[in-house]
Order: C-alpha cells, then structure tokens, then sequence
C-alpha cells in the first residue's frame, strides 16, 4: 500500500516518476481506478506498476518509482 508521505495527494501528473514505469492501475477502497494525470495516490491505495527496468533497476518498493532525489 501507499505509505510515501510526499507522494500522498498530489496530481499524479505532477510525480516525478521514472521513464521506465507507468502506474497501470489504483486500487482504493476495493475500486479500481485506471489513472490520469488529475488522480492522485492515497494512503492505504494498491498501486499496480508496469515497468521495462532490468534487473539491475527493480523496482522493490512503491518508492523504488521515482526518479532519484524525490
């Protein structure tokens, strides 16, 4: 689940996240949401990632989505 606090209720629009990721699906509250760049993320969200990193750049957490520095 979201537990990144600075990511938390802001436009996923504005997330610095990775070139290699896209943020496929939220689940909130037993909802499914397909994304725009207007939804945010809340605590408690499942968050389903796609990504074409390699190995070397898996992505082992939420956090592990954005770009270095965020």
């Amino acid at each position: 689940g979201v537990t990144n606090q600075s990511c938390v209720g802001t436009p996923i629009m504005n997330l610095k996240i990775r070139q290699d990721v896209i943020i496929g699906c939220i689940t909130r509250k037993g909802k499914m949401i397909i994304p725009k760049g207007n939804d945010t993320l809340e605590y408690g969200d499942t968050v389903v990632v796609v990504t074409t990193a390699i190995q070397t750049n898996k992505i082992a957490s939420l956090a592990d989505i954005f770009e270095k520095g965020h």
